[in-house]
């Protein structure tokens, strides 16, 4: 398989917000001092 090239995955990192992909996958983020936290998605913890 071939590899990504790396400024391809630069632009990425540049122009998409992993914040806003999770949210838009209708998980649940919280802000807990300068991190982001959810629950597991393949667990059912439920003290986040």
């Amino acid at each position: 398989m071939p590899r990504i090239p790396a400024s391809e995955l630069e632009r990425l990192k540049r122009e998409v917000s992993l914040l806003l992909l999770i949210e838009s996958q209708e998980h649940v983020l919280k802000k807990r001092g300068r991190d982001w936290v959810m629950r597991c998605v393949f667990h059912e913890d439920k003290d986040r």
